[in-house]
Formats: C-alpha cells, structure tokens, sequence
C-alpha cells in the first residue's frame, strides 16, 4: 500500500506516514502536538495522520490519565 502523502503547512514539503512513524521509538507515546512540532505541521493533520496509522495498525492509540490521547509505536515483533 502506497504512503499518502501530505503537504507540509509551511514548507510545502511532501510528508508521508513513514516521516510520522520515524519520530517514534518502539514504546514512546506522543501526544499529536508533540508530533505536530516535530513535522512542523497543524496538530489537527498530525491526529488525522495519527489516526490513520493506528487504524492500520502501525501505531497505537490510548488514553492516558488525562483527556489527551497519545499514540505509541508497539513492538515490531
């Protein structure tokens, strides 16, 4: 399945879901504004990429003790 790409907000540049997996390490939640900084993108595209992920199961979303969801990158095994 091809990556979906992405324009990102101020460079223009081209962001595919691998660019949103590559800031995650095996097990480290984030939140999606933490991902959106990262990309330099809207907080609004980093959860719809997030989401996207998570339903293909790449990423994992939970809740913490708070209202803000993060995702997680699980094991590759």
């Amino acid at each position: 399945m091809p990556a979906r790409l992405e324009q990102r907000a101020t460079t223009g540049e081209k962001l595919t879901e691998e660019d949103v997996l590559s800031t995650f390490s095996v097990y480290q939640p984030k939140t999606a504004l933490m991902v959106a900084e990262e990309l330099d993108i809207e907080r609004r595209r980093a959860v719809r990429l997030l989401d996207e992920l998570a339903e293909r199961h790449d990423l994992t979303k939970a809740r913490a003790s708070t209202e803000t969801p993060v995702w997680l990158r699980p094991h590759p095994n």
